[in-house]
């Protein structure tokens, strides 16, 4: 194909895509509007037109048209106690009317090799219609016993856990669900509160840990 062609369709038909060595355009009744690059650096690539953007990218635009959204918890977050406390900036905000798929890959820790981290999936219960999820975790410190699993209906039910596999270790833990919304924006988000199987000891969910949520 000559440099600056036009790119033709499946029967032969020119399109409104033209590629040059260096860059690469878009033809319309006003002309050609072509959009370079050098090969050297990585770009988000946007053509736009009246009506939006024809081509893109940008992952998180991407993800946003598919109804994906990805939440990194950007910390460690630790409790010392035996009461839950939730990690601050990691949660998904459901809208109304939503149904949604959700997975959370999470790395929690304990200092202690005899003491367990408990969990606990919060969400809006007033504007929920039904969610579901299941929680797999990891149960022995040796490696030998099964590993835990839970099927849960409902927020706010803590999810016990055994021992941990040692002291300062990071484990994963995973949970997989499906979520529906009622028509009224819910009041709170969706998010993960940790807690410590005895009141001293340190638990932790590490910084990194994962939830994505694809509105369906």
């Amino acid at each position: 194909m000559a440099t600056g062609a036009q790119v033709a369709d499946g029967d032969g038909n020119a399109t409104a895509l033209r590629l040059y060595g260096d860059r690469i355009g878009i033809t319309g009744a006003s002309g050609t509007a072509t959009l370079g690059f050098n090969g050297a650096t990585p770009r988000a690539l946007t053509l736009p037109d009246a009506d939006g953007e024809l081509l893109t990218a940008d992952r998180a635009k991407i993800e946003a048209a598919l109804g994906i959204t990805r939440v990194k918890l950007a910390a460690d977050h630790v409790n010392g106690t035996a009461d839950y406390s939730a990690a601050a900036g990691f949660g998904f905000a459901p809208g109304a009317g939503g149904l949604y798929h959700f997975e959370m890959v999470l790395l929690v820790e304990s200092d202690d090799v005899n003491n367990g981290v408990h969990l606990r999936l919060d969400g809006p219960a007033g504007e929920t219609e039904f969610v579901s999820y299941q929680v797999f975790y990891p149960e022995d410190k040796t490696y030998k016993a099964p590993d835990r699993y839970y099927v849960r209906s409902e927020f706010g039910v803590g999810i016990p856990y055994g021992e941990i596999s040692g002291a300062g270790v990071p484990v994963v833990c995973i949970i997989k669900g499906v979520l529906k919304t009622k028509g009224t924006v819910p009041a709170s988000d969706v998010h993960v509160s940790i807690k410590s199987e005895n009141n001293g000891l340190t638990v932790k969910l590490r910084g990194g840990s994962v939830m994505t949520f694809t509105r369906i």
